[in-house]
């Protein structure tokens, strides 16, 4: 990798780990409800998730999710399914140390990193992230692999970051000691949030 690759990948990769979208929106809902630590923590269930979706397409797995129609549209549907369920659960809540905080910590954190891993590994846009815009900074006249793992361990790095962010701006909140009735208002709109992104990923299209 040059230093204009990395010139031209570290900036487009920030914008695309910071952009809002059901990861981001789960972190933060993380952070609300169960601390800083336990989000945290969490966030290495998405970034397992993606390790295995670099080596995935770099085995040709990304290609063949973006030719099929098939599979495209049950990794789709599985991962809004799970997304609407997400946000069903967050509207209907009526505290933010809900049933995710119940139990040991080692507990909770564990929960929450499964979950930061399944809604990471049920969204096909990942696995085309990966596929469609890390070859964009890979050099044709160098070896492929050891580019894209550097690429993949980058953008895995700043991801972390940036879903941090998402996670402390949620502590912060949950520092504040809201009342009940607030705690449900943040409740509802982060599970509408989730809901949203349901709705995005439901109107996803495959690429041509």
């Amino acid at each position: 990798m040059t230093g204009h690759q990395w010139l031209l990948f570290l900036p487009a990769a920030a914008v695309v780990a910071a952009s809002p979208g059901a990861g981001n929106f789960l972190a933060l809902n993380n952070g609300l409800r169960s601390g800083l630590t336990p989000a945290l923590l969490a966030i290495t269930g998405r970034c397992a998730a993606f390790a295995i979706m670099i080596v995935l397409v770099m085995a040709g797995i990304g290609a063949l999710l973006a030719a099929s129609a098939i599979a495209f549209t049950v990794l789709k549907w599985a991962g809004v399914a799970y997304l609407i369920w997400l946000g069903i659960r967050m509207w209907r809540s009526d505290d933010l140390a809900g049933p995710d905080t119940v139990g040991t910590q080692a507990a909770s954190w564990r929960r929450l990193t499964v979950r930061e891993f399944t809604v990471a590994a049920t969204n096909p846009k990942a696995v085309l992230l990966f596929a469609a815009f890390l070859p964009q900074f890979v050099a044709a006249d160098r070896p492929m692999p050891a580019q894209f793992l550097d690429l993949g361990g980058a953008y895995i790095l700043i991801e972390f970051l940036t879903a941090s962010g998402y996670a402390f701006a949620g502590s912060r909140i949950k520092a504040w000691r809201v009342t009940r009735r607030v705690a449900r208002r943040i409740n509802r709109i982060t599970g509408g949030l989730m809901l949203t992104a349901a709705g995005w990923l439901a109107a996803m299209k495959r690429a041509a």
